[in-house]
């Protein structure tokens, strides 16, 4: 060979090198991803092939893409309901062999008047079932998205965590995002490009069709409904229009958040909506369309985030599913973000107990309920960004069971914090007066007073002889009280009295 074809060979092979080995990058196995395929089981091959693919391909943004999913796999999971006989046999039905919903659930009933059913749910770690072609698909299109005028100001974390993901909450495994893409494409001759007008005209799309079905829905829900099945029913719970938003949004390349209140701290029931990260990022947020209107009009428990990958400092990180609360707590990938919704402070709490974490809890549907959690510190336990407004409940977790483990901690709306120690020795007069939203008297109807000291105690019942009010005395002072009638629907509020003897409703 002469010299100038070998300089030209060498040449080559230096470009070559230069282009494609990337020297500075190291496509080795990271500790994190390696935990989580010996967690894979016989499905390790298939997640291999997929850091092997972007490897040879010497994509190293990709391949670290594939590496983020992978290691935060094992937390993921479907929850997948079906169908049972008495006998335990498996209903085979499929609603997607009908041409519409309704006939779908018509001849659901048809089977189900013959034979008793019962449903029943399963859960499916997708570590152990997801496949190589599922995960590289997804992580292709999300890098074309990512590409796009109402994505391309995105940090690689932001990507990664709001518009890379395969799954959204814990809906049943699909490749949704191919066809949630084609499903809300734009028109060609569409001149929208940012993240806003994507997301506003995608989410008018959505509620040009979907019918939430809250109030209205059948006592044994199907939990998080797939994505196919969303496209194919059109309607479903406010937690469905929730994640059919992320999903339909994220196909369109526009990073979306699944945030929720766990429980509303001064009236019934729960919430979810969405926020989307505009230009600027700032998480503008919304129910199905209407970016950024969207405010929480009564005080949430907590607000919550839903992430994608595992967060450091969780409950679930150190303790077993026996020591928390059943709910979102359970898991370990979401953030509070109760401080951009609403004025919040924090509050210390000495509770004798050797637990490593004890949880707060609001009155919401005449019940107790745990909303957030706080760890032991130098034998206090101190509350982080919590709602003012609200009296939370100082409980532990144990047999199944919230146990109160405080008094009530009243955290008014200016911030100040004020613990309701009850003065067994100092009995109150009150007067209990109608008022609006909260309490209306029925002639002829009874009511009875309760107080809180450590669990709500009987004080007495009254009839209500005249719509004024109702007057007890000998009652005990500095607690919290509720006033329930003999109709009640598990709505009333607690209230306190304050010096003047005036009522506060919570």
């Amino acid at each position: 060979m002469n010299t100038k074809k070998l300089l030209a060979v060498v040449s080559g092979l230096i470009l070559s090198t230069a282009i494609y080995a990337q020297p500075s990058f190291s496509f080795s196995t990271p500790t994190k991803v390696e935990r989580a395929l010996k967690l894979s089981g016989n499905n390790r091959t298939e997640l291999e092939n997929v850091l092997r693919h972007y490897a040879q391909a010497r994509d190293s943004q990709k391949w670290e893409a594939a590496c983020f999913l992978i290691e935060n796999m094992d937390i993921h999971f479907s929850e997948q309901f079906y169908w049972e006989t008495h006998e335990g046999k498996t209903v085979s039905f499929n609603e997607l062999d009908y041409p519409d919903f309704r006939s779908a659930v018509a001849a659901f009933n048809r089977l189900s008047s013959q034979e008793h059913f019962h449903l029943k749910s399963k859960i499916i770690p997708d570590i152990q079932v997801i496949t190589a072609s599922l995960l590289i698909e997804n992580i292709d299109l999300s890098f074309k998205l990512w590409n796009t005028p109402q994505a391309s100001h995105l940090s690689f974390s932001e990507f990664c965590e709001y518009l890379l993901p395969y799954r959204s909450t814990c809906e049943p495994l699909e490749k949704w995002k191919p066809i949630y893409n084609k499903e809300f494409e734009a028109d060609d001759d569409t001149n929208i490009q940012t993240a806003k007008e994507v997301a506003e005209r995608t989410g008018r799309e959505v509620m040009g069709w979907y019918f939430v079905t809250y109030g209205i829905e059948n006592k044994q829900a199907e939990g998080m409904i797939a994505p196919s099945r969303l496209l194919f029913r059109k309607q479903g719970s406010c937690e469905n229009l929730s994640n059919l938003s992320v999903l339909a949004m994220r196909s369109q390349g526009v990073a979306t958040t699944f945030d929720f209140t766990p429980h509303w701290a001064t009236s019934t029931g729960r919430h979810y909506w969405n926020c989307i990260i505009d230009a600027k990022h700032v998480y503008q947020p919304f129910v199905g369309c209407g970016i950024g209107l969207f405010k929480p009009k009564r005080e949430p428990g907590k607000v919550i985030r839903i992430t994608y990958s595992r967060q450091p400092g969780t409950p679930a990180t150190e303790l077993s599913y026996q020591e928390i609360p059943e709910g979102f707590m359970r898991t370990t990938n979401f953030i509070d973000v109760t401080e951009k919704y609403w004025k919040c402070t924090d509050f210390a709490v000495n509770a004798h107990t050797n637990n490593k974490y004890i949880y707060a809890s609001v009155l919401n549907g005449s019940k107790w309920r745990p909303v957030y959690y706080a760890k032991r510190q130098n034998n206090k336990y101190i509350f982080r960004k919590m709602t003012c407004g609200v009296i939370y409940l100082p409980t532990v977790y144990s047999g199944k069971q919230s146990v109160p483990i405080a008094p009530p901690v009243l955290v008014h709306k200016d911030g100040k914090v004020e613990i309701k120690n009850i003065n067994s020795v100092r009995n109150i007069s009150i007067f209990i007066p109608e008022k609006e939203l909260y309490l209306h008297y029925r002639i002829g109807k009874k009511y009875t007073l309760y107080y809180w000291n450590g669990k709500w105690m009987k004080m007495e019942t009254q009839t209500a002889n005249t719509s004024k009010g109702l007057t007890f005395d000998n009652v005990p002072d500095n607690t919290i009280y509720q006033l329930i009638p003999e109709y009640s629907k598990g709505k009333e509020r607690p209230f306190t009295i304050d010096g003047k003897g005036s009522i506060c409703y919570w």
